[in-house]
């Protein structure tokens, strides 16, 4: 297991799956090598016109939002219809959303408090970010294929993933700046956000009615994020977190990428090519060829998250290592929880040993 400094993990031949969304046509056989730029699969879909929150517009709570739909799965609408109301003051008064697009209604968002306005049928073109070998062709789940990829594991997800998601990468912010929903683009359809160092849930929100798949965040408020019922996962912690450069840097390089989220992975995938060589960021001095007895490390396990020691020793066979804290107590902990402990980049600046 190869480790870059802060829980970058490069993985050799690995298998990742490619979720299939719509009516697929594959472009390549099982067995097939491809390469960067070939075309996986064609679908055809509908371009997202609007997406509209009934949790933000009616006041509702996702899992309630479906009853104040007024409108069916599949109806054309023009602009100005109605799509959801509630009624309030005792049945006096009512709110309304109305659509500013005309299109096809979609509830595949529903359960997080969303409808979207679809356009009509389109084709569109998957075209690989990366090269590698095709292993399977499953229509009811995906695409599955054998490549190289880095590996970063987040600190929390917020909701329970239905199946993977897909997307290619796109970087919102440096390590300083948080970023206004005034000043984004209109349309993060098919992306999968790094949205920075912190994350508020009205940006959330903004980034979700725009397409948005999932969210990467250095970190949130844990009040914020228990009522968000979108998928962000959190990389570092909960609160207003400092957040190195080194991961941030990663995120530049591979933006643009494509970008698998596991559904029980517990980490992001970054899938790179089939005996594909590490790259520049090996060269930076980020880069150790594997954990050892004497490293000192800091965990990112719930459990554990925070604490800094010595590694003392490794149960192999499991993967697990001990650990050694500065009070003469010891715990265990899965190695890709893990992560080297530098003090330039260490939130408590304080070395233990």
């Amino acid at each position: 297991m190869n480790i870059i400094h802060k829980s970058i993990k490069y993985v050799s031949g690995t298998e990742v799956l490619i979720p299939f969304n719509g009516k697929i046509k594959s472009c390549i056989k099982t067995g097939q090598s491809f390469e960067k730029g070939d075309t996986l699969f064609q679908v055809e879909g509908r371009k997202l016109e609007g997406s509209y929150s009934l949790v933000e517009d009616l006041g509702v709570k996702p899992e309630k939002a479906l009853d104040f739909v007024t409108r069916i799965e599949g109806e054309y609408i023009t602009k100005d219809d109605v799509i959801a109301e509630k009624i309030v003051s005792g049945g006096f008064m009512s709110k309304r959303v109305i659509s500013e697009h005309e299109g096809i209604i979609d509830l595949s968002k529903i359960k997080v408090g969303y409808i979207n306005i679809l356009s009509e049928l389109t084709g569109k073109a998957c075209v690989s970010t990366f090269n590698g070998v095709v292993k399977d062709i499953d229509f009811s789940r995906g695409l599955i294929v054998e490549n190289d990829v880095f590996e970063i594991p987040y600190f929390f997800l917020n909701v329970d993933l239905e199946e993977n998601i897909f997307g290619n990468l796109q970087v919102l912010s440096d390590a300083e700046t948080i970023p206004s929903a005034r000043k984004m683009q209109d349309s993060f359809e098919g992306k999968v956000v790094f949205a920075g160092r912190f994350l508020y849930p009205e940006l959330a929100t903004e980034l979700f009615k725009r397409g948005c798949e999932f969210i990467l965040v250095s970190s949130m408020n844990y009040d914020d994020l228990k009522t968000l019922n979108l998928p962000v996962g959190i990389l570092t912690g909960f609160g207003n977190i400092y957040f190195d450069s080194t991961r941030l840097d990663f995120f530049k390089e591979l933006d643009g990428m494509q970008v698998v989220i596991p559904k029980n992975g517990g980490v992001v995938q970054f899938p790179v090519g089939l005996n594909n060589k590490i790259s520049r960021l090996i060269e930076q001095k980020h880069y150790t060829a594997f954990l050892q007895k004497g490293d000192i490390v800091k965990s990112r396990d719930l459990e554990s998250f925070g604490l800094v020691g010595e590694i003392v020793s490794f149960d192999e066979g499991n993967n697990f290592a001990k650990v050694l804290i500065q009070d003469g107590s010891e715990f265990t902990i899965r190695v890709e929880n893990l992560e080297l402990y530098v003090e330039d980049f260490s939130i408590m600046r304080t070395r233990v040993f």
